[in-house]
């Protein structure tokens, strides 16, 4: 039970702040990389491990039925994908297997090839937008509203 929760702490989740911060930290080592500075890709790797986390976790759903991703989170990944471009993602196993597939190219990252290293900067740049817009909508959804507007 601990090793679980030991876990699903390491995994991203789009209402934590920390998924933003991190995969920009990401995008500069990975920028860092293509401008040939000194780096050890540390962030690069952790989100690649945290990204297999959290999709290789998955939850329960209502019923008992397993599901592959908690359904905020692929909003976040989606928004990411669609906003570089780079995958065409139509459903939800196709997006398990994308964010799989950039966790793997994130743990492989190397000076070899830079346009790899640029698609992979853009998607963390992409993805830590989106989880900072997720962020800020759910913290807007947690505010009472006004007493005097509906």
């Amino acid at each position: 039970m601990l090793a679980t929760q030991e876990l699903m702490a390491d995994a991203v989740h789009h209402s934590d702040p920390d998924l933003s911060f991190q995969a920009s930290r990401a995008a500069v080592e990975l920028d860092n990389l293509l401008n040939d500075e000194q780096t050890d890709l540390t962030v690069v790797r952790d989100l690649a491990t945290a990204l297999v986390r959290s999709v290789s976790e998955g939850g329960t759903g209502s019923e008992g039925r397993r599901m592959l991703m908690d359904p905020s989170e692929a909003n976040v990944f989606s928004q990411a994908f669609a906003s570089t471009g780079s995958r065409s993602v139509l459903t939800l196993q196709e997006l398990v297997d994308s964010v799989r597939w950039v966790a793997e190219a994130l743990s492989k990252a190397s000076s070899d090839g830079t346009s790899g290293i640029r698609a992979l900067r853009d998607f963390c740049l992409a993805l830590s937008r989106s989880a900072r817009a997720q962020f800020a909508a759910s913290l807007e959804e947690d505010r009472p509203g006004h007493p005097y507007r509906r």
